[in-house]
């Protein structure tokens, strides 16, 4: 995660830094040799879109690591029975390994303990399985995986940290 930001960090500085010297500075015409405000180029507003981009990214990565407020939500599936809570982290979609350290941070933050359930029976399609979680625990995602149907959902860890 450091090095994650200390890259974002490092993108953002250049934009700012090419952005700082576009919007003050003038550059020869490459058709007629003109002087061109730079301001005017074509490119800065796509510039400036890619840093406001980044800077969404960020805040939004921000609050989904320091979160305390993860709650239960409402479970839309797709049409294919998939489901993931709005508030768990876009980029773990994918790998959703229980034992990394993010992912460990993340649930003491949320005050949560994540774990997983697969249904009793086979047969039944991903959208027609109904994964039975504990009381008192809530839906984080339904997915398909190597092994079968898949439902991680939250313990909430009310006044201890896991």
């Amino acid at each position: 995660m450091q090095e994650f930001n200390t890259h974002i960090n490092s993108t953002l500085l250049l934009l700012e830094r090419a952005l700082d010297e576009i919007e003050t500075g003038f550059v020869a015409c490459e058709r007629c040799g003109d002087q061109e405000d730079t301001n005017n180029l074509d490119f800065v507003d796509d510039l400036k879109t890619a840093r406001e981009e980044l800077l969404k990214t960020i805040q939004t990565k921000e609050k989904s690591m320091t979160s305390t407020t993860i709650q239960p939500a409402e479970v839309n599936r797709d049409e294919d029975g998939f489901w993931i809570h709005p508030d768990y982290p876009e980029d773990w979609e994918d790998d959703p390994d229980l034992k990394t350290e993010p992912v460990r941070q993340w649930e003491k933050n949320n005050k949560i303990q994540l774990k997983y359930t697969t249904p009793d029976v086979t047969g039944q399609t991903l959208k027609e399985w109904q994964p039975e979680i504990p009381e008192n625990c809530f839906l984080i995602s339904v997915f398909a995986a190597d092994c079968g149907h898949v439902a991680m959902y939250a313990i909430p860890q009310t006044g201890r940290t896991t």
